[in-house]
């Protein structure tokens, strides 16, 4: 029996969406850290970006694996062939990643360059880092000297073009999907088989 639907175009949907959706998410902690930094770097708003960034991380290899798992359960029931392919499950994690990728990036670009403005952005960063060693007590000549650097090379480095940033983001984004996307493709890989089990259920 026909399907009225087209196989492709709904695997495509699929990639797309959850890429958009995990860009969403990626992109609202990119905006929380870096308003921290631009604006006030208090030891607790410190600790809540780490403990952001941290839940954040545990987020994108769940959203990732949950959804190569769910794109491959399609996959097997719209081809009926039983077989889901290692190279297809971590192309798929590094395809969503990417997708992320670029919609993080390119918000992070407008938040720092068109919202806050970038020489803004850095001066605030320079600013509340000094503070935050301050608040801390940190007064030795070695952190001194230490923030003494940082300040000259941030401020000596040119500001970052828009294709360097998206290229950077891209770069990292892509670094992430495989790394995550070889454990990921492992566990959703499918052999066929006479039974034609296509695998475990998905919750």
């Amino acid at each position: 029996m026909k399907t009225d639907y087209s196989p492709v175009r709904t695997l495509t949907t699929d990639v797309l969406t959850k890429g958009a959706i995990l860009g969403g998410v990626m992109l609202l902690s990119s905006i929380f850290e870096n308003a921290v930094y631009a604006y006030s770097m208090s030891s607790g708003l410190m600790t809540a970006t780490y403990v952001e960034s941290f839940l954040i991380m545990i987020f994108y290899v769940w959203f990732l694996y949950y959804s190569a798992k769910r794109f491959s359960r399609s996959a097997l029931e719209i081809e009926g062939t039983g077989e889901f392919a290692f190279s297809r499950g971590l192309w798929y994690v590094i395809v969503v990643s990417m997708l992320a990728g670029i919609i993080a990036t390119l918000g992070k670009y407008i938040f720092i360059h068109e919202v806050v403005g970038y020489d803004t952005y850095l001066n605030g960063y320079l600013s509340n880092l000094r503070n935050l060693i301050l608040q801390e007590g940190s007064t030795s000549s070695y952190l001194s000297g230490l923030y003494a650097q940082v300040e000259a090379s941030v401020k000596a480095a040119p500001e970052p073009t828009f294709f360097s940033t998206l290229l950077s983001g891209l770069s990292n984004y892509f670094l992430f999907g495989l790394i995550v996307g070889l454990f990921v493709a492992g566990a959703v890989k499918r052999k066929p088989n006479i039974f034609g089990d296509h695998g475990d259920d998905i919750v």
